[in-house]
């Protein structure tokens, strides 16, 4: 999950190429709370695949639920994802830390 100045509720597309891109990646502070002082941990609990071990996103545990859920729900079409640990947070729509 990606938080941001508008939260962690959002949809991020990935681009495959070779094309070189110069090392000049921004360092940014960290700004989930349960990371910084484990004051929070909201997602944690909403995530209905147990996903998070030992404070670890486990993304292989995930994504197994939201296979099992394509099958399910063929007749809707194909998503392979989830997302109900990003809703109803204090970081969904806005940074936590109300900068």
């Amino acid at each position: 999950m990606l938080i941001t100045e508008n939260g962690c509720c959002g949809r991020f597309g990935s681009i495959v190429t070779n094309y070189y891109v110069e090392d000049k990646v921004k360092i940014v502070e960290e700004k989930c709370l349960n990371k910084i002082n484990k004051s929070c941990g909201v997602c944690i609990k909403k995530c209905i695949s147990n996903a998070y071990e030992n404070n670890e996103f486990n993304k292989f545990k995930c994504y197994e639920v939201c296979l099992e859920n394509v099958e399910k729900h063929k007749d809707i079409g194909y998503a392979d994802v989830c997302g109900k640990c990003l809703v109803g947070l204090p970081c969904s729509s806005k940074d936590p830390h109300g900068k």
